[in-house]
């Protein structure tokens, strides 16, 4: 009778653990709201594509005017492409941290099962009274933790400086503001602008006039103006700039619109200070 009493207890203390199976909030987190990395990254670069393809056509429509636009609705429309890039980038970060967490709880777990004993009768007990943090829950402890890691380190932040088309358009909106200051830390887009006092220079280092036409060298980063790089090539094979012994041809040279608009922009507003102080003088 005893015996029959034991089988009937064990019989009645059949349930599973509170991770088998897995719960149904579980499986609509890893099947719904899990991003997919290959969709939301092809996402984001086709509408990096198109804010850079805009970014461009303002950049050529400024240089092609005699006379600057309206330069007000231009930084806004440039605020609300930052805005967006800075959106796009950091939805696709974020994924990359969940994605991460997913690999890592995964693995954990892979390496935690080649420990346990065998899932049966006789081990059912011990794997009931197994605390570990179910699956979803893990992950979502791990992409918390990995969060908070990056906002420490701010390498959000750090990553967002390396990404072209937000630094294309924070150097526009800089230069817009005043095109005689470098650049923001003078990253790679400038840094063999030519600086004089503190302000950046506008003339060619070959004639030492102002550019007309302006390109950069892609071995090198420096700026010439492209008439008279092109004559200095034609004899030399060496960048022109004192201390520079990057080798170049006229391959190598690609317009620098950053320039030409430091150059449109500071001239336009030049002759219309110009034009303000004649009108007062008479």
């Amino acid at each position: 009778m005893a015996e029959t009493a034991t089988t009937t207890d064990f019989m009645d203390d059949l349930s599973l653990p509170r991770y088998i199976p897995l719960p149904s909030d579980s499986l609509t987190i890893l099947s719904e709201i899990m991003p997919k990395k290959s969709d939301l990254c092809a996402q984001v670069s086709a509408d990096l594509i198109r804010i850079e393809k805009d970014v461009q056509e303002f950049i050529d429509f400024v240089l092609n005017e005699d006379q600057l636009p309206d330069l007000e609705p231009i930084q806004k429309s440039l605020d609300i492409y930052s805005d967006t890039i800075y959106s796009l980038m950091r939805s696709a970060y974020d994924a990359e941290m969940w994605i991460n967490a997913v690999t890592e709880i995964k693995n954990r777990y892979q390496a935690q099962m080649h420990t346990e004993d065998e899932f049966n009768l006789q081990s059912l007990q011990s794997f009931r009274e197994n605390e570990s943090a179910l699956f979803v829950d893990a992950i979502r402890e791990e992409y918390e933790h990995s969060k908070q890691v990056e906002s420490q380190a701010h390498s959000f932040e750090s990553h967002l400086k390396h990404e072209g088309p937000y630094q294309y358009i924070s150097n526009i909106k800089s230069i817009i503001e005043n095109p005689e200051a470098p650049l923001p830390d003078m990253n790679e887009e400038e840094d063999g602008v030519a600086i004089s006092g503190g302000k950046v220079s506008f003339n060619d280092p070959i004639s030492l006039m102002m550019y007309k036409n302006p390109h950069k060298s892609r071995r090198c980063n420096h700026v010439f103006e492209l008439e008279h790089i092109k004559t200095h090539l034609q004899s030399h094979v060496t960048c022109p700039v004192a201390g520079c012994e990057s080798q170049i041809r006229t391959s190598d040279l690609v317009p620098d619109k950053l320039m030409a608009l430091r150059v449109k922009v500071y001239t336009v507003r030049g002759k219309v200070y110009r034009d303000a102080e004649q009108i007062v003088g008479v």
